[in-house]
C-alpha cells in the first residue's frame, strides 16, 4: 500500500492581505502579530514583519483588530 505525502512548496508564500484563515481578513492576524513583535522584541520590528508579507501598514485596520483582540475573551 502506497502512503500519500503532501507536497510542500519550495518556499513558503505569504498570505495576501485580503483573506486569511477561515475567510477572515489577514489583518486580524497581522495586527496582533505586529503587536507581538513589540511585546517580544522591541518597537521597530512591525514594519519589517509587514514588509515580509508585502503589505503596507494600515493604521485603521490595525487599530480595529487590536481593539477587537483586547475585548475578545
Amino acid at each position: 500500500m502506497e502512503t500519500w505525502t503532501p507536497r510542500r512548496p519550495s518556499r513558503p508564500r505569504p498570505p495576501d492581505a485580503t483573506s486569511g484563515r477561515c475567510g477572515a481578513t489577514s489583518w486580524a492576524d497581522l495586527a496582533v502579530a505586529t503587536w507581538s513583535t513589540v511585546w517580544n522584541y522591541r518597537p521597530g520590528w512591525e514594519e519589517t514583519l509587514l514588509g515580509a508579507y508585502g503589505v503596507a501598514r494600515d493604521p485603521r485596520r490595525v487599530a480595529f483588530y487590536r481593539d477587537l483582540w483586547e475585548v475578545t475573551p
